[in-house]
């Protein structure tokens, strides 16, 4: 399927965009499927960088923080901030979207005890039950990392498909 990015309001990068796309006749879009998961993150996990994962808009490809460290110019991880070639994927919270889909869909509290620590221990349940729940986080999990990519592509002006 493809989907268009909101077009942002007439300009001159916005014309000069066109203008270029015209000339070569094809852009590459932005597989949300492929990149979905480069957005998973852990709000309690200690980083050495707040992102981890970027994405070039020079060849449309996605970096890690060490591979552009180690494999390009930037001297340290603020060149890399302060770089408009480069641009911080979102992170969607890994223990959120568990909570959420515990509380807000569950709606059971029987599974209330996994939210201590629920990345173990949801995560745990289920990689030893291939049940209905175990789908069913499988879907949720899949449709709010899907949600935030779009929703990333449309604030970075960014051509995706689904």
């Amino acid at each position: 399927m493809l989907v268009a990015v909101n077009k942002p309001k007439p300009s001159l990068d916005w014309m000069v965009w066109c203008e270029t796309i015209i000339l070569i006749g094809e852009i590459k879009l932005l597989d949300i499927n492929e990149i979905k998961f480069y957005g998973i993150w852990d709000s309690e996990e200690e980083r050495e960088y707040e992102f981890w994962w970027w994405y070039s808009t020079i060849d449309q490809e996605v970096y890690s923080v060490e591979q552009l460290l180690e494999n390009f110019s930037f001297e340290n991880y603020n060149s890399i901030l302060n770089s408009y070639d480069y641009i911080p994927l979102w992170k969607t919270d890994e223990r959120r979207l568990i909570h959420d889909f515990i509380v807000n869909e569950l709606k059971d509290k029987t599974f209330y005890s996994f939210l201590s620590d629920p990345q173990k221990n949801f995560y745990y349940y289920c990689s030893s039950n291939d049940n209905y729940i175990t789908r069913w986080w499988e879907e949720f999990e899949d449709n709010a990392l899907i949600n935030d990519a779009v929703k990333w592509c449309k604030e970075n002006h960014i051509a995706y498909s689904l």
